[in-house]
């Protein structure tokens, strides 16, 4: 891993990582700010829409996976798969923590913009980290390149058979 790598990555993972045990330390400050989208929930799931138990519970599961995918992707293990998991999380997460169609003062809206504004970033970074492949092909490269050395053979064992 090259120095950019070694210190992007945690820092990237910083905001996650502290997201991911607020969610487990206080899950109760996360289900409130998801009723929220409260309206959406009940208007999309109906009579399912999840209760306050059942949004604890949830959170907590998120918070976890949030932490482990932040962990992983720090350390480098698997870092694309985690920045996958953390961009496909960041989305939601950035809607529920910062809903500006709440905002009462402009003041607010401002403030709420700019976090939604960041974490959107966030979200792009982890996208971006999610292709990173550390400058090693990828395995769409290695396939055409493996059926073209397959098909030269071909065409070198079939002039070899054709001038003999």
């Amino acid at each position: 891993m090259n120095l950019l790598r070694a210190c992007a990555r945690p820092a990237l993972a910083l905001p996650a990582l502290l997201d991911g045990i607020s969610a487990l330390r206080e899950p109760e400050v996360h289900v409130e700010r998801a009723h929220v989208v409260r309206p959406l929930m009940d208007t999309v799931a109906g009579e399912a829409a999840p209760t306050d138990e059942q949004l604890t519970v949830a959170t907590r599961v998120l918070g976890g996976v949030m932490l482990g995918a932040a962990t992983c992707f720090a350390l480098g293990k698997a870092p694309r798969t985690s920045a996958t998991v953390l961009a496909t999380i960041s989305i939601p997460m950035a809607l529920v923590n910062h809903p500006l169609w709440t905002a009462r003062s402009r003041a607010e809206r401002r403030e709420m913009t700019s976090g939604m504004a960041s974490r959107f970033a966030l979200a792009g970074a982890y996208a971006l980290a999610s292709t990173d492949r550390v400058g090693a092909p990828s395995v769409s490269w290695r396939v055409n390149q493996w059926q073209a050395r397959r098909a030269l053979e071909r065409e070198k064992a079939l002039a070899t058979k054709v001038s003999a």
